[in-house]
């Protein structure tokens, strides 16, 4: 059996956007439920969600390749580079064997998935989103 070890943690949730505003906010009994403020929830018996607030995909990759990127990829970046970043590791050909990473997301209905079918069997293949 191979030994695992956890050396860097990164969090984008609905109560902070780094690990230390999460965990304080965990203990705390913060709620992350608010009215929906992503799109207009007019039509839905729903209008309250848990949304990721007061994140900028900039601030962790270039404006031009967040535009080609779904918003949950962009959270999915972020938590990586946390996570690097707090277990203080640089991945270099030398040591890449030797990382993995864990990454855990809820599946979020984002625009590319929700257009996806529809580009598919009325525009074929490659219409689907070029990440996709």
């Amino acid at each position: 059996m191979s030994r695992v070890v956890i050396t860097g943690v990164g969090a984008i949730t609905p109560i902070g956007n780094d690990v230390a505003t999460f965990w304080e906010n965990m203990k705390a009994g913060v709620s992350g439920a608010a009215p929906i403020s992503g799109f207009d929830p007019a039509g839905f018996s729903i209008r309250i969600a848990c949304e990721v607030k007061g994140f900028e995909a900039t601030d962790w990759m270039d404006k031009k390749i967040a535009k080609r990127l779904a918003r949950s990829t962009h959270f999915s970046i972020a938590a990586t580079r946390q996570a690097l970043a707090d277990a203080k590791l640089e991945i270099t050909p030398e040591n890449s064997p030797r990382v993995g990473l864990f990454l855990t997301r809820a599946a979020a209905a984002s625009a590319p998935w929700k257009k996806a079918p529809n580009n598919c069997s009325q525009r074929g293949r490659a219409r689907l989103p070029p990440f996709w």
